[in-house]
């Protein structure tokens, strides 16, 4: 059974809250998980403006098997998890609703929350867009005048967002840029070819050598683009 959470009371104000601390026995028997205890979930839900977002943590216990002592055993398991949820699927519908971002509302959800880190939709989405993204620079940087200066703007679906748009968001105020999906693409693919010139193999780490490879090379071919190269 999942956990349902009813976020109707915040949908119509930018800033409004909902706080939760659920606990829900969930069965993945199917996928070959065994939850031996109740998903605990705690964090809360926030009104951004255009999205809904999640900022928490969950806790559960799972039954792993040991091969070399072939015993079972409960193993805690413990993650903080933050995720965007909109009825918005991309940027063409986000225009077509006109629910775009705007800068005073970004203010406003500042002032009204207290935050200091900002995630803005700018022509962003999460994953790969079908089609080439367009990242309104001018909101971006009219986004970063109207916050206070402590408050770091994140791009979030920064993934197969051309570099020239990279380092223009860069240059009007972007501080903080996920790109996991470019990661993960790049692990997949580089793991698919290895598993295709050496489909006999069976020890993993000689299988995904090449993917970790891949993996590094994209993370410092990233942090050259965005200016992060020698800083912390």
């Amino acid at each position: 059974m999942p956990i349902f959470v009813n976020i109707s009371p915040i949908l119509k104000n930018i800033g409004e809250k909902i706080e939760i601390d659920e606990a829900e026995k969930i069965s993945y028997a199917d996928d070959g998980i065994d939850l031996v205890a109740p998903v605990n979930v705690k964090g809360v839900f926030t009104n951004t403006g255009t999205n809904i977002l999640f900022s928490g943590k969950v806790d559960t216990v799972v039954k792993l098997s040991c091969g070399r002592c072939l015993s079972e055993f409960d193993y805690p398991l413990s993650f903080q998890m933050e995720e965007e949820y909109s009825r918005l699927n991309n940027r063409k519908k986000r225009e077509e609703d006109n629910l775009e971002e705007r800068e005073l509302t970004a203010e406003d959800f500042v002032l009204s929350t207290g935050v200091n880190r900002l995630a803005i939709s700018v022509g962003n989405i999460h994953g790969i867009s079908m089609d080439e993204p367009a990242l309104d620079i001018e909101r971006i940087k009219k986004i970063r005048e109207a916050v206070p200066k402590n408050v770091a703007l994140v791009l979030h679906g920064g993934s197969g967002i051309p570099d020239k748009q990279i380092k223009a968001a860069i240059a009007v105020g972007i501080a903080n840029i996920h790109i996991n999906t470019d990661i993960r693409v790049a692990y997949t693919e580089a793991l698919r070819e290895e598993f295709s010139k050496n489909s006999e193999e069976v020890v993993p780490y000689k299988l995904d050598t090449t993917a970790r490879e891949a993996v590094k090379k994209i993370v410092k071919e990233k942090l050259i683009l965005f200016g992060a190269k020698n800083r912390i």
